[in-house]
């Protein structure tokens, strides 16, 4: 995934759980840590996230999820 489609994915969250703040699982949180990361290294075509302030409203996040409009769409 690129940095530019994680940040996408990260706005699209901070509509849906009205938070600004989020915890970023596995290989995607290096885009974080080492802003120039090659693309290529990461592979992974998904990303975990948790709204940090607000994390009883991370399970809404499945609306973007796999096999979401917004997954095929994007």
């Amino acid at each position: 995934m690129k940095k530019s489609e994680l940040e996408h994915i990260v706005r699209a969250a901070s509509q849906i759980c009205e938070d600004k703040e989020f915890i970023i699982i596995g290989s995607q949180s290096l885009h974080g840590k080492f802003p120039d990361v090659a693309d290529t290294i990461l592979m992974s075509q998904g990303v975990d996230i948790i709204a940090k302030n607000k994390p009883d409203r991370t399970e809404r996040l499945n609306s973007i999820g796999v096999d979401s409009r917004f997954h095929e769409t994007y």
